[in-house]
């Protein structure tokens, strides 16, 4: 999702939710060469035109608010789930870091990694490649996406002016884009 603190410009949904994705592409742990090329196709098939567009507008954050992108951050910025996450500004570097290692490590491993959901443990993998995707695929080349357990639109996260737009611009990685205004 696409959009301003006032209105959502572009939206859409798209079929790669962690479960689906590791129930289709991955079959080894930690996960081959061969299963992260199979995610990766799989999610460039269904996403990648689109992820191409979003490449062409200018981009001032990645607000996170989906339990994906806030599981990877509350893990990277060494938090729990369960702490409040609102506006919460993790860096690329952090969650880079992070998602090499989950792909790295099989899950006996990564379910000690602290704060590690025991019930997300398994789809650690599909979550690290998913988010290295759409952040590599958008070409968000910020130093930090930002996390809120809010819908974009209704947090102070996307207001304020940006150079010489007028309005600050966000992508937003959610399963549900219409519950951004």
């Amino acid at each position: 999702t696409v959009g301003t603190a006032d209105r959502m410009r572009a939206g859409r949904s798209f079929k790669v939710g962690v479960t689906r994705l590791t129930e289709r592409s991955v079959t080894t742990d930690p996960i081959s060469d061969a299963d992260r090329r199979r995610l990766v196709r799989y999610v460039r098939n269904q996403a990648g035109a689109y992820l191409a567009q979003l490449a062409k507008r200018p981009i001032d954050r990645v607000i996170g608010t989906s339990g994906t992108i806030l599981s990877l951050g509350a893990l990277a910025a060494e938090k729990r789930p369960s702490d409040d996450l609102r506006n919460l500004r993790v860096s690329t570097k952090a969650l880079e870091r992070l998602s090499r290692r989950l792909i790295s490590l099989p899950l006996d491993e990564r379910l000690h990694i602290n704060n590690m959901d025991p019930r997300r443990g398994v789809l650690a993998p599909a979550r690290a490649v998913l988010l290295h995707i759409v952040e590599r695929q958008s070409r968000h080349r910020r130093p930090a996406a930002w996390l809120s357990s809010r819908a974009a639109g209704s947090g102070s996260t996307t207001r304020g002016p940006s150079k010489g737009s007028g309005r600050r611009r966000a992508v937003r990685v959610s399963p549900r884009p219409e519950k951004c205004r």
